[in-house]
């Protein structure tokens, strides 16, 4: 189901560049001067959950989907 969500995330601009901010962030978040700067480090933080809610959601939303094409095939 992940092939199907990467799909929809490259079918989706917005999506794909909430990915790509998602990734950036992460890099971020593990660099030493993010580190030793709380205020930094707490803000990129709250963007990176805020990003992960939005594509956890995506994800959510594409499986359904998956299992929905799946049930209608079988009946």
């Amino acid at each position: 189901m992940v092939g199907v969500f990467c799909y929809h995330v490259t079918m989706n601009p917005e999506l794909k560049k909430h990915q790509s901010r998602a990734k950036e962030l992460e890099e971020l978040l593990a660099s030493p001067e993010v580190l030793s700067d709380s205020q930094k480090l707490q803000s990129l933080n709250r963007e990176y959950a805020d990003i992960k809610e939005i594509l956890d959601t995506a994800e959510k939303l594409s499986e359904t989907e998956t299992a929905l094409k799946d049930t209608q095939d079988t009946l």
